[in-house]
């Protein structure tokens, strides 16, 4: 685990986390002895760095996710403190993802626009304010199983993300369609949880943000 530790601080100096210090905050909060660091100190680190390019900062945190799974395979007696901290590191990259899917590629790895279904949809355009739950389409339980397994260097971690990472927001009935289902951790042997459950995904990813969008702020940011 010293490792994930030793690679965590120096993306930091590297100014990986100058966006998204609370996401860091959060990674090395699961990790023992760095339980009260603060999201400052983690900004701090980077000092003046600068990162033109978006690129560079995701680039960065792959990297960061690549150590993380070499320290789970090598001391799987850390597989819990890891597994949170691979889940907290992973939303800079899915944002980022998604930034460069929807040609919002300015906003790096900031989180901007998501995933939401359609009934989701659907409800805002009746004015109302539905009650939302988020997680991934693929469960992060399942991605980090197989990137342990299946990814050997950064390129195949790239590739893999680029594939399956993707953060959606579904309704609260939606979400317990897939607990019925016993899929809210896992995927169904054959075909998609999503279609098992009769969950929709909307066309794009959207503007929203949970108990705060309309379709005005949607259609604003579209």
């Amino acid at each position: 685990m010293q490792k994930t530790i030793d690679k965590f601080f120096e993306v930091c100096r590297a100014g990986a986390f100058i966006n998204n210090p609370s996401e860091a905050q959060s990674a090395i909060r699961t990790l023992d002895g760095y339980h009260k660091i603060k999201s400052k100190e983690i900004r701090d680190l980077a000092g003046d760095t600068n990162l033109l390019k978006p690129i560079e900062t995701f680039d960065l945190i792959l990297q960061l996710v690549f150590v993380v799974l070499t320290d789970m395979r090598q001391s799987p007696e850390n597989a819990k403190q890891l597994s949170t901290f691979l889940r907290a590191v992973l939303g800079p990259i899915g944002w980022y993802l998604t930034n460069l899917e929807t040609n919002d590629s300015d906003k790096g790895t900031k989180k901007f626009k998501v995933y939401v279904s359609n009934n989701i949809i659907s409800l805002l355009e009746k004015g109302e304010k539905p009650v939302v739950i988020y997680e991934h389409k693929v469960p992060i339980k399942v991605m980090r199983e197989e990137m342990i397994n299946n990814c050997l260097n950064t390129e195949s971690v790239y590739e893999y993300l680029k594939k399956n990472l993707k953060a959606v927001f579904v309704t609260k009935n939606e979400d317990q369609a897939l607990n019925e289902l016993k899929l809210r951790d896992s995927i169904p042997k054959n075909g998609d949880r999503y279609t098992a459950a009769n969950i929709e995904l909307y066309e794009k990813p959207v503007f929203f943000r949970r108990g705060q969008s309309s379709m005005n702020s949607i259609r604003k940011h579209a």
